[in-house]
């Protein structure tokens, strides 16, 4: 169980994700798309808490190295690979980092490829909450394809100004 401060944090974090989720206002899905989702791959009972169940980043290399679909993209990180066994997309992507192998909004297809990977490293996929996600049916990403996802519209933003004066005295609290 995580300390309270971070499940705090985590709790925040969630609503806000669930407004973001339901909100027809264009400000809450810009800010979503922003915050974004991440989904780890992790031994722990709380991926951020993993000192004493990490994975390895051999371990990682060598699952790699196996998995023909997958390809280390060392430009983005020393640990970072792209998944091509998705052939409508090729923005999917897995990072290990401190023991966690994780991802931001996967589609659904690579989430599959995620529960793939955590049966072989004997893991599970988690989100940043701790909520366990242990079969297909478990994942749904909001935003991807074949959603109705709303266009982002600027707020008109109203300026007012002051009106001028011919006095050069300054207000109270002008400093300048």
């Amino acid at each position: 169980m995580p300390p309270s401060g971070i499940r705090q944090a985590v709790t925040f974090f969630e609503k806000t994700l669930k407004k973001v989720a339901i909100s027809p206002n264009p400000l809450w899905q810009a800010l979503g798309e922003k915050m974004g989702v991440e989904l780890h791959i992790t031994r722990a009972e709380f991926w951020a808490e993993n000192e004493d169940s990490s994975i390895s980043c051999e371990e990682w290399v060598q699952l790699i190295e196996r998995d023909p679909d997958l390809q280390l993209d060392t430009k983005n990180g020393e640990y970072h690979a792209v998944w091509s066994g998705d052939k409508k997309h090729d923005d999917h992507w897995l990072e290990w980092f401190q023991g966690n192998i994780s991802t931001k909004w996967p589609r659904r297809a690579l989430y599959e490829k995620m529960l793939e990977i955590a049966s072989t490293l004997e893991a599970k996929v988690q989100d940043d909450d701790g909520s366990v996600y242990p079969e297909e049916a478990g994942w749904s990403n909001p935003y991807e394809e074949g959603e109705k996802k709303q266009e982002v519209v600027e707020p008109e933003i109203e300026v007012h100004k002051e009106p001028t004066s011919k006095s050069t005295k300054k207000k109270w609290w002008q400093f300048w």
